[in-house]
């Protein structure tokens, strides 16, 4: 019963499909071109000739929005009708500036959504027709355009004079204080990758949302602090700081809800604020019944974010015991680790370097010293240098000298060290063999001593701010960019 059917459904298909190229002048209406892009058609063949049928109706007069359906549809649709949606896209452009505020900004959206016309769409994004759309479709708008160009370009004017509104209202009454929850999370998620917002939007984000803080769902709330306590300049500023002061009371009551991976990331972040040590203590609280479940990498992660506590501290001594332990047995730590865990064992030896007085700190630091001795092929080139910087003054352990001579002659030599490591590398051998055939990974190197941030982007930076690599260009051990996806630890990204 279902062949007949499918065969009488492709025929109808082909019946459309050939009124459509043998009678294009039928297609002469909005509604009806509409309707024909909502039918399940074959539109990779389609497309051209449903391009020729509807250019009469393109050049014709018609109101702002009449080929708004249509656009949808054929965005919808997706690559297969590309080409109509391109043209339709450009032919709603060319009216939007005569288009009321509402009308204009869903036709801006609907093309910012799906990146269509993006040379005209820049072009469009000009005032008077900025100032004319309405706060919150506005604010969408400068999330989904944010970092794309020419287009993120074009509205820095008009993000400006906005904030500029937003930072003269008193208190929390600001444009920004208007807008859903949802929404500001989108804008201080895109503020990181566009210079239409940056720190000061995310500082505005921080003004608005501060107020509510306690009201928003406990992942989205830990995220946005996360972002600001992440972003040197919204941390400073006097509404991320409001934010912040707010953070511990309105966020401690829902880390239970949370899972631990979702806590040890933000973590990273959190630990940057002077103003969280109350909602870091809390987090390391919150993940203390959870420890043995936590991976290496997660832990290394971890014990790093709670150094600001003291390695004494009731709250971060559960975290740096359990540290000591993997680090001690053959369990956590494989024969070829990877090089995010590689990396973060680098970074947090190189704080732990740092905390002068810190009585548990040397041990750590000698037993991360001598599994780093196992990895020396995972390790990418930042990694070595930073190793070779951090151990030269001590502790001592089992094959230090070793160490510090093989890490010394992969930093020195031309091929820059670990530059083609892969993913996993071997137990050096001690005998300068292993790296020089190993596959490229693909992850990119760090600068500076801080190899790679937490996972899911505001470790990135709060890890290079702790380690002074703020411009890090490097990826995070998720193998994630700022804005980018997720590889092989993906799975370890917060939301955004």
């Amino acid at each position: 019963q279902d062949e007949p059917a499918r065969e009488a459904a492709r025929r109808l298909r082909a019946s459309i499909a050939g009124l459509v190229k043998r009678a294009p002048e039928q297609l002469q209406d909005c509604s009806l071109l509409a309707e024909l892009l909502a039918l399940p058609m074959d539109w990779g063949s389609m497309a051209a000739a449903t391009c020729v049928a509807m250019a009469p109706l393109l050049v014709r007069r018609k109101p702002p929005g009449a080929f708004l359906e249509a656009l949808r549809a054929a965005l919808r649709i997706g690559k297969p009708a590309a080409p109509i949606a391109e043209a339709l896209a450009r032919r709603e452009l060319r009216e939007v500036e005569r288009a009321e505020g509402p009308l204009a900004a869903t036709v801006l959206v609907a093309l910012a959504e799906h990146g269509a016309a993006s040379a005209e769409l820049a072009a469009a994004l000009q005032p008077p027709l900025l100032e004319r759309l309405p706060a919150a479709e506005f604010w969408r708008l400068a999330a989904l355009l944010a970092g794309h160009g020419p287009c993120d370009a074009a509205l820095r004017p008009s993000v400006q004079a906005r904030l500029q509104a937003a930072a003269e209202a008193p208190g929390a009454q600001g444009p920004l204080a208007q807008l859903p929850q949802p929404l500001l999370l989108q804008l201080a998620n895109s503020a990181g990758r566009s210079e239409a917002l940056g720190d000061p939007a995310l500082g505005a984000i921080a003004g608005a949302a501060a107020p509510v803080l306690a009201q928003w769902p406990p992942a989205d709330a830990l995220r946005l602090v996360a972002l600001v306590a992440s972003s040197e300049g919204a941390r400073a500023s006097e509404r991320g700081a409001a934010l912040l002061a707010e953070a511990p009371q309105a966020l401690a009551p829902g880390l239970a809800e949370l899972e631990p991976r979702e806590v040890v990331e933000a973590a990273c972040a959190v630990s940057l604020s002077e103003s969280c040590r109350g909602l870091l203590e809390a987090m390391a609280k919150r993940l203390q019944p959870c420890l043995r479940d936590l991976e290496l990498l997660q832990l290394l992660l971890l014990t790093e974010a709670l150094l600001p506590l003291g390695t004494d501290h009731a709250a971060a001594a559960p975290a740096m015991k359990r540290c000591v332990e993997v680090l001690a047995s053959d369990k956590g730590w494989s024969k070829a680790p990877m090089r995010a865990d590689a990396d973060a064992a680098v970074r947090l030896a190189s704080s732990l370097a740092r905390a002068e007085g810190e009585p548990k700190a040397e041990e750590l630091l000698s037993k991360l010293g001598k599994r780093l001795v196992k990895a020396l092929d995972a390790m990418s080139p930042a990694s070595l240098q930073c190793a070779r910087a951090t151990f030269a003054s001590g502790p001592d352990f089992e094959g230090r000298d070793r160490f510090l001579a093989e890490a010394g002659r992969r930093v020195d030599r031309p091929d820059n060290g670990n530059a083609r490591a892969g993913e996993g590398g071997g137990e050096s051998k001690g005998d300068g063999s292993g790296s020089e055939h190993a596959e490229p990974d693909g992850r990119g190197a760090a600068t500076g001593c801080a190899p790679s941030g937490a996972p899911g982007g505001p470790g990135t930076k709060a890890s290079a701010e702790r380690n002074g690599a703020a411009d890090d260009p490097g990826r995070d051990p998720s193998g994630r960019r700022a804005a980018g996806e997720g590889a092989k630890e993906g799975s370890r990204s917060p939301p955004s």
